[in-house]
C-alpha cells in the first residue's frame, strides 16, 4: 500500500480494516495525506505508532488518520479532544 500510494495508484481493498503502521521508517515516509486519502477511498483505517509529540499528534491527525498509537495516552486524548470535537 505504501508503494502504491507513494506512485499515486489506488490502494487495493485489503481483507483487514485497516493499517498500523509508523510515520516513517529510517529514509521512508509511510504516512502522508495521499496515503491516508488512498487508503480510505479503499475503505481502510490508518492508526499510526509511536506518535508522543503533541505538534505530530495534531498534524496527523489533521491529514485524517483514524488513530494514534502513543506511549503518552493523556496527550493524545486532549489533542484528539480539542481537533476533533
Amino acid at each position: 500500500a505504501v508503494y502504491r500510494a507513494l506512485a499515486g495508484w489506488p490502494v487495493r481493498r485489503a481483507r483487514y480494516g485497516g493499517y498500523q503502521v509508523p510515520e516513517r521508517t529510517s529514509l521512508l515516509r509511510v504516512v502522508s495525506p495521499r496515503f491516508v486519502r488512498l487508503a480510505h477511498e479503499a475503505d481502510v483505517k490508518v492508526q499510526v505508532w509511536t506518535v508522543n509529540d503533541e505538534a505530530d499528534m495534531r498534524r496527523l491527525l489533521s491529514w485524517g488518520v483514524d488513530g494514534l498509537i502513543s506511549d503518552q495516552p493523556g496527550i493524545a486524548v486532549a489533542v484528539r479532544d480539542a481537533c476533533c470535537r
